[in-house]
C-alpha cells in the first residue's frame, strides 16, 4: 500500500475510483470508517464501462 500525502483533489464524500492498468485505488479522506465501507459497497455495485 502506497498513500499519497498529496493527492489531486477529490470530493470528500465522492466514490472512490480505480486505474485498472496501473492497479491504482483512489480513496478520498473519509471522515470515518463505516463512510469508507459505505463507499466502497456502492462503487463496487456500479462498475464503469469507460
Amino acid at each position: 500500500i502506497i498513500m499519497n500525502k498529496n493527492p489531486p483533489p477529490q470530493p470528500v464524500n465522492g466514490l472512490p475510483t480505480a486505474q485498472t492498468c496501473f492497479f491504482l485505488l483512489r480513496l478520498p479522506p473519509y471522515s470515518s470508517q463505516a463512510i469508507l465501507a459505505e463507499r466502497l459497497t456502492e462503487a463496487g455495485g456500479r462498475g464503469s464501462t469507460t
